[in-house]
């Protein structure tokens, strides 16, 4: 489809991209688009979420306009790609539509999103809308609620399932390696969304916001710096050829895992 609008020179000025796993298809796309085939170039605006809470803040939307209405720096025009916007605060959002609904000549802007649900509708009616289907093997077709059962119940056979979705294979040690970070950074995304809540931060930015009830309900659970410390514990079994039914059972099964 990205290849299509190239070809018959009918790019809209705002591209939603709906899919996971999308930044190097974007990072590609946009380098036809500036036709030049430079991964770090002063026309290729790449802005991706920021801090622990993983948002795209109103300051960097503000930088983003600021830098929109300068002229391009050497290529024929210039693309602003934000990665995951529904990580994009509201206000952010709203900062945002009147660039995309009148940007500059020769001007494009590449949306990326798994989850286009949290943006706003008029978010949706200043993009071309473009659902692009994961072509990475290390893309993992895993339930949510699988994660979320693991985290509060700790369930062996909800173990196993989860394990049937994490293909081992040892002919390809680096994809089973790429699928298993998926999976903890999936893991991660929990105890995000556990910190926000507790914080009172604004639920437009859960993961899960299907949960947030049931999360507000867990009252105790550890920091996220304990979390990812636990899961980089994880990572650095794997890669000393641990097999991860091992690693996932001592890390959901461990009393460190859910407490402080």
């Amino acid at each position: 489809m990205l290849q299509q609008l190239l070809d018959q020179n009918q790019v809209p000025p705002a591209l939603l991209l709906v899919g996971e796993e999308l930044l190097q298809k974007a990072k590609a796309f946009a380098q036809e688009l500036i036709a030049v085939r430079r991964e770090n170039h002063p026309d290729l605006h790449i802005y991706l979420p920021e801090g622990k809470s993983g948002i795209h803040t109103i300051a960097t939307i503000q930088q983003l306009i600021a830098e929109v209405h300068l002229p391009p720096f050497e290529a024929k025009a210039k693309v602003f790609l934000l990665d995951q916007v529904h990580r994009m605060l509201p206000a952010a959002m709203n900062a945002l539509l009147k660039t995309l609904e009148e940007p500059p000549p020769n001007t494009y802007f590449l949306l990326l999103t798994d989850e286009s649900e949290p943006l706003l509708p008029t978010i949706h009616s200043r993009c071309r809308k473009i659902a692009l289907p994961s072509t990475s093997p290390s893309a993992l077709p895993i339930d949510p609620q699988l994660l979320f059962q693991l985290l509060t119940q700790r369930d062996d056979l909800v173990l196993l399932d989860l394990l049937s979705k994490v293909e081992e294979s040892e002919e390809d040690a680096s994809l089973f390696l790429k699928k298993c970070d998926t999976l903890f950074e999936k893991i991660l995304n929990w105890y995000r969304d556990l910190h926000l809540l507790a914080r009172k931060g604004d639920p437009a930015f859960l993961f899960h916001k299907e949960h947030a009830e049931i999360l507000k309900k867990i009252a105790t659970f550890p920091s996220l710096e304990k979390v990812t410390a636990l899961l980089a514990q994880s990572r650095l079994a794997l890669r000393q050829h641990i097999k991860l039914r091992v690693v996932l059972q001592h890390l959901f099964f461990n009393y460190n895992f859910y407490y402080d």
